[in-house]
């Protein structure tokens, strides 16, 4: 078997930053890693939600619609 071929960062970066933050690395050492001054720049340009995150605001949002219609 060959050895995995690096892969330049800035390829994979969304990807692997989300990979990353779902792994549970702080926020604060990917925007380093990914070497943003501004760790706004990593939350708002490569950071994606997670499936399971849009489903649990998906959930959240049904929710609260429900509740409004029940108190009319």
């Amino acid at each position: 078997m060959l050895p995995a071929s690096p892969v330049p960062s800035g390829i994979c970066m969304p990807g692997g930053a989300t990979e990353a933050q779902q792994a549970g690395v702080d926020l604060a050492d990917i925007a380093e890693h990914a070497q943003h001054t501004d760790i706004n720049t990593t939350r708002k340009h490569y950071i994606v939600p997670s499936v399971e995150t849009s489903r649990r605001v998906a959930k959240q949002r049904v929710a609260r619609r429900q509740a409004k219609r029940n108190t009319l």
